[in-house]
């Protein structure tokens, strides 16, 4: 009798401890939305009066049962808050003092923290404030990234960039859906390159933006109308919201563009082809007037080091008559904008012409010198950082 009550007893425990875990899982899938929308954003500086208009049209729509909108915000001599937002209201769940926003550690933080507070299918990581592609001048130093903090002094640098998309891909169990950059001159080779093997998809713009950065509401609407849509989907449209939502706007240039980091290896390839073709002929006088046309007349920004690398493969077919660069050069070309195999998926352009010539990627391409730091980048170790070292001198 002790042995069968024993036996029991065991498969008794066993029986609810299976219940438990069948009901903890139950409750955890039930509990997982198709997506959580994590904007991190850094207000501060000079751009926290635009965080309270963007957090204005972010509650115009809400989170639901499907879609978490959540946000770690830093105000200007203010403490920072992580905040849910829902339709009508912007609810405070925690104040956490002032941070260092500039810090990539307080990124993967905020990603850690709301992976466990709200855990959903896919995620988009946004990263809200001024950015600089590669490189931001101050005074005689060149800073580099994104997140400018001015109460710490502190941003984050492009290799930092890539170890926080590295982390969170950790964190999260997989590749990063959606990077959002709501941040001037970000969508670059350079940038892509570093985070290509832990985020899916780019959404951001080779241009500066101005001060109301991303229209939300036009992008948050169709999300929780349609939950269930892809990654690539998404960071499209973000770009068909950012044309609807500056269309009206015939004083300010802007763009903003969708990309498949999947596409960027097979893109490099072709760039350090397209870079050797080029620098193997440099040396004669017609090939390198031509490629100084091309340079002169490429589509720049805000930044005139930071050209649109398909008007330059562009430019350069036109100006250079040479067979092996012209080869390398529609090449690169292809794997950049032409189905099916393009890296840009999507790409917009508003505004009085000045970046009529945009197709979705910039790259570095400097007027005099190359800056030392160039070389701690990825992109700064390949084929194309010996070409322009060499083509301005």
């Amino acid at each position: 009798m002790v042995k069968k009550g024993l036996v029991f007893l065991v498969v008794l425990v066993a029986m609810i401890l299976s219940m438990n875990a069948a009901f903890a899982q139950s409750e955890d899938t039930k509990a997982k939305a198709k997506w959580t929308f994590i904007v991190f954003l850094n207000g501060d500086n000079d751009l926290d009066p635009f965080g309270e208009k963007d957090l204005t049209e972010m509650k115009k729509v809400g989170s639901t049962p499907d879609v978490n909108i959540v946000v770690l915000q830093d105000r200007f001599k203010k403490p920072a808050r992580k905040l849910i937002v829902n339709k009508g209201a912007v609810q405070v769940l925690e104040e956490v003092g002032e941070i260092d926003m500039g810090d990539y550690k307080e990124l993967v933080k905020c990603v850690k923290w709301a992976h466990e507070k709200y855990p959903a299918e896919k995620y988009l990581v946004d990263i809200w404030n001024h950015g600089a592609g590669w490189k931001k001048s101050r005074a005689k130093q060149v800073f580099k990234g994104i997140s400018y903090d001015d109460q710490s002094g502190n941003h984050i640098t492009t290799p930092q960039l890539g170890e926080a998309m590295k982390q969170i891909k950790g964190v999260i169990g997989h590749n990063v859906d959606v990077l959002g950059m709501d941040a001037c001159l970000m969508q670059m080779m350079e940038v892509g390159y570093e985070v290509r093997d832990a985020v899916n998809y780019i959404a951001a713009s080779e241009e500066t933006e101005p001060g109301n950065g991303w229209p939300y509401d036009l992008i948050l609407g169709p999300l929780v109308k349609n939950p269930g849509m892809s990654a690539s989907e998404l960071a499209v449209l973000t770009v068909q919201a950012y044309k609807q939502g500056y269309s009206s706007n015939k004083n300010e240039n802007t763009t903003q563009s969708a990309v498949d980091c999947s596409k960027f290896d097979a893109v490099c390839a072709k760039l350090d082809n397209f870079a050797n073709a080029m620098l193997a002929k440099l040396s004669d006088a017609k090939v390198k007037a031509g490629l100084k046309k091309a340079a002169s007349a490429v589509q720049v920004y805000a930044y005139d080091d930071n050209c649109d690398l398909g008007h330059f493969c562009q430019l350069v077919n036109a100006n250079v008559k040479d067979d092996a660069i012209n080869k390398a050069a529609s090449e690169l070309l292809a794997v950049l904008v032409s189905v099916p195999s393009k890296l840009v998926l999507a790409n917009s352009i508003t505004g009085p012409g000045g970046v009529k010539d945009s197709t979705g990627l910039a790259i570095y391409l400097p007027k005099s010198s190359v800056a030392p730091n160039y070389k701690t980048i990825m992109l700064g170790k390949t084929a194309w950082a010996n070409f322009i070292n060499a083509f301005v001198r």
